[in-house]
């Protein structure tokens, strides 16, 4: 992708694409600081497609296929502190502490919704969900309306998240 875009900033700079360089953003033609086309403009041209060098085809894309050859790890912890009724055996969650090296972080937010989403689908397995079956051996609670649903009731209010977020 870069090679096109380089050769498309070069027929929008009037320049051979071997006299440009990539800089921050875009292209730059070497040694003229102010004749620079963005990223922007190049994927506009590219997609409108008129004016294009003969050889080239209209859009701007890649396809990049990741090959995962050893397994990898997440790394994390989470602590719960709970209380349990004595009397009747009910669970009642009094905090959550959760921790994990997510590495770099392109969207902090997004992974306090991981974290936050998958605690609450555990938390609701582990304590609403439940497999009864009949005298007959059939399984009673196979469906979904068979069980109570989340809320916020059944999640604390607060959370203590700290991911490990290694920003460039």
């Amino acid at each position: 992708m870069r090679d096109k875009g380089r050769r498309l900033a070069g027929r929008l700079l009037e320049a051979s694409p071997e006299d440009l360089q990539v800089v921050r953003g875009g292209f730059q033609v070497k040694g003229v600081p102010e004749k620079i086309v963005g990223w922007d403009r190049v994927g506009e041209f590219a997609h409108r497609g008129m004016g294009l060098p003969a050889h080239e085809t209209p859009g701007l894309e890649a396809t990049v296929f990741f090959r995962q050859d050893q397994p990898s790890w997440s790394f994390g912890a989470g602590l719960a502190v709970v209380r349990i009724a004595r009397d009747t055996g009910q669970v009642r969650l009094e905090r959550f502490i959760a921790v994990d090296d997510c590495g770099n972080a392109i969207n902090p937010l997004l992974i306090d919704g991981q974290i936050v989403g998958g605690f609450a689908q555990g938390l609701g397995q582990t304590l609403l969900e439940r497999i009864e079956y009949g005298e007959d051996g059939q399984l009673l609670t196979g469906r979904s309306w068979s069980t109570r649903s989340r809320g916020p009731t059944t999640c604390p209010s607060w959370w203590s998240i700290a991911p490990s977020r290694r920003l460039p």
